[in-house]
C-alpha cells in the first residue's frame, strides 16, 4: 500500500471565487476523527502533483480516494490519474460524486487492468487531475484527505 504526499501546485484560481486551492484542517470520523490537512477549494482542472513516486518493480492493482463533498459540488466530479504531466496519459479514473457534507468521508476506488499496471512500475511523476461540471450553486470538485495505490 503507498500513499503520497502531495504538493498542491494549481497555478489557476477557483472561478466561483477567484481563490487558489488550499490546505484545511479537517476530521474524518471512519479514520479516527483524527485532525488532518486535507486538499480543499477544488475545482475543474486543479491538480496535484506527485512526484517521482517509486513503484519498484511490483506494479499497484488498485487505486483510491478518501474524499468529501457537500450539494455544492459537482454531481460528476472525479479525479484522473495522468502519468508525466497534467495534461499526460490518463491512466485511471475515480469518480467522486458529492458525500453530503463536508465532515463525511468516503472512499471511491478502481482496480487498475494489466496495460494500467505496466505504466506503474519504476519512478513516475503523477498528476492527479481534479474534474466535474460547473453548474448552478456547484462550484467544487471536493476535499480530499488521502490518495493511495495498493
Amino acid at each position: 500500500m503507498k500513499r503520497f504526499s502531495w504538493r498542491v501546485r494549481t497555478p489557476d484560481l477557483n472561478p466561483d471565487n477567484n481563490a487558489p486551492v488550499k490546505t484545511e484542517t479537517s476530521a474524518d470520523a471512519d479514520e479516527g476523527n483524527t485532525k488532518t490537512d486535507v486538499v480543499a477549494n477544488t475545482f475543474d482542472g486543479a491538480w496535484l502533483h506527485f512526484e517521482t513516486v517509486d513503484f519498484g518493480s511490483k506494479a499497484p492493482n488498485y487505486f483510491s480516494v478518501r474524499y468529501s463533498g457537500k450539494d455544492n459540488c459537482y454531481d460528476d466530479a472525479y479525479v484522473e490519474v495522468r502519468r508525466g504531466s497534467v495534461n499526460g496519459e490518463i491512466i485511471a479514473t475515480v469518480k467522486t460524486p458529492p458525500t453530503g457534507a463536508w465532515d463525511k468521508y468516503a472512499t471511491a476506488g478502481v482496480y487498475l487492468t494489466a496495460e494500467q499496471q505496466a505504466k506503474l512500475t519504476g519512478e513516475q511523476d503523477l498528476y492527479m487531475v481534479l474534474r466535474g461540471t460547473r453548474s448552478s450553486g456547484k462550484k467544487y470538485v471536493g476535499n480530499f484527505n488521502w490518495m493511495q495505490f495498493s
